[in-house]
């Protein structure tokens, strides 16, 4: 309580959770969104992706599309169609592009689509953005 009477609302760090097949690539991205002051949470494949999305506060998703065990494609479709996960953004960062992912990704509720390479600044910028439109969940 503070001196007026007022209680204040510890807000908890955010969460990114960073779904990629390859161990570099989610070294890489954990360290640069622990870097930019998010608490990170990582899954090798769509069913660990689901899995950290449904049983931990997750606040942005980062998913490569071509996972193994549930696709990342099939993994995104769940998030985006499940009534308690849909509000989490999403940005597929994949390295493989198919003519018509960008377009799924779009039609599946997708918030980005990103092409590996990229500069890894411009993806925690669009994170933090996505990230800020969201409110603020306590604790």
């Amino acid at each position: 309580m503070q001196a007026s009477g007022e209680r204040t609302v510890t807000e908890r760090k955010r969460v990114v959770l960073v779904g990629d097949h390859d161990g570099d690539s989610r070294t890489i991205l954990s360290e640069a969104f622990e870097r930019a002051g998010y608490e990170v949470d990582v899954a090798a494949d769509g069913d660990g992706l689901l899995r950290e999305a449904a049983t931990k506060p997750v606040d942005l998703v980062i998913a490569e599309l071509y996972l193994p065990c549930a696709t990342g494609r099939c993994a995104v479709r769940c998030l985006k169609q499940d009534e308690k996960l849909r509000h989490i953004p999403v940005i597929v960062f994949t390295t493989r592009v198919l003519d018509d992912d960008e377009r799924w990704a779009r039609e599946s509720g997708v918030e980005r689509f990103i092409r590996k390479p990229a500069s890894l600044r411009a993806l925690v910028a669009v994170a933090r953005e996505l990230i800020a439109a969201q409110p603020a969940r306590a604790d």
